[in-house]
């Protein structure tokens, strides 16, 4: 096994240099590295994984190239015997390769530890697929994270809350996560706010501050003032996790149906998407019901409901009427008008 037979797997000079400094792979001879890179890849091809996967899986985490093929196989066994499927375990692996230097002992521990804080397994399994980097995090640090956001004025049930909605918190720093909530209050949110905001999406506690500061800056531009901006993001602090585009579509959306105000009046409504609620809408308007201000809750009525009283599910009803066809059309008459007009 020579270089260039690993180079034409498709990774780089730069990539097999960047492996040769791994921990436990500084020993290995050029030859030996070689054979495991190439075995490595025969082997997460064997499993199923494509080849950007596998140029990603070990790009990321080359030292994965200690195990044999045999070991790589039992390490997802053991996953199986926890309860994942092989599909689940495949994407969590895309998303954390590390997972793969975890023993089965380790994951137990960590399963056990979030037990003995009032997670149901169901939530722990469901959390690791979500956020795999979760087994990362030794159990020390997850008690000292618990015990620093306690001290920062969080209540332990929102700090178990904060971890059931985003584990990856236990990766975030200390002092990342005080700049966080001391920008937010500099940008007029008082702090029992922030705690609010960042117990409902502990994410906000991840992102950058110049982040923050351009996604109010956009919504400003939207039209929308300082003080309905604070306070559609304490209500619904996942805002600053939406494309500014996906905002300003269901604005456009609602303005143009004369519903507008609601994202000012029950920001949560932005958690529907645009397809859905162009369906509901033009579905009750083939109905003889418009929709407006007194009714407009018509429009975000849970599917079962709607199902129940008009016999449609979402999906139906999204595909008699579709959304994107409606974009095409409109596309399509802007253009005949702008010809027109020439």
């Amino acid at each position: 096994m020579n270089k260039d037979e690993i180079l034409s797997l498709g990774y780089s000079n730069e990539f097999i240099n960047k492996t040769k400094g791994v921990y436990l792979v500084t020993n290995y001879s050029d030859e030996l590295l070689y054979q495991k890179i190439n075995a490595v890849y025969y082997c997460l091809k064997g499993i199923g994984f494509s080849h950007n996967d596998i140029i990603n899986i070990t790009s990321n985490y080359p030292g994965i190239f200690i195990y044999d093929s045999e070991t790589i196989r039992e390490k997802i066994s053991d996953y199986v015997e926890l309860g994942f499927t092989r599909n689940e375990i495949k994407k969590m692996i895309r998303s954390c390769p590390k997972i793969i230097s975890i023993g089965l002992k380790n994951v137990n521990g960590k399963i056990n530890f979030l037990i003995e804080l009032k997670f149901s397994r169901d939530e722990i399994m469901k959390m690791i697929k979500i956020a795999p980097s979760l087994l990362i995090y030794s159990i020390k640090i997850m008690k000292q994270k618990i015990n620093d956001l306690q001290e920062l004025g969080y209540s332990y049930d929102q700090v178990l809350k904060m971890i059931r909605n985003s584990s990856v918190i236990f990766g975030y720093s200390m002092d990342s996560i005080k700049q966080k909530i001391n920008h937010l209050i500099e940008l007029g949110y008082t702090y029992d706010e922030v705690i609010t905001m960042t117990v409902k999406f502990s994410a906000l506690l991840g992102y950058d501050t110049g982040n923050i500061d351009k996604k109010i800056d956009d919504l400003l531009l939207l039209g929308y003032t300082k003080e309905q901006i604070k306070y559609m993001t304490i209500v619904l602090p996942s805002i600053f996790g939406l494309s500014i585009d996906n905002i300003r579509e269901k604005k456009e959306f609602y303005d143009s149906i004369g519903i507008g105000d609601i994202l000012i009046k029950r920001p949560s409504m932005l958690i529907q998407g645009i397809e859905l609620s162009y369906a509901r809408y033009m579905f009750y308007k083939s109905n003889g019901i418009e929709i407006n201000e007194n009714n407009h809750l018509l429009l975000f009525c849970l599917q079962d409901r709607f199902k129940k009283k008009y016999g449609k599910s979402n999906k139906e009803l999204m595909e008699e009427f579709n959304y994107n066809k409606y974009l095409e059309e409109k596309k399509c008459e802007f253009v005949i008008r702008k010809k027109i007009s020439c």
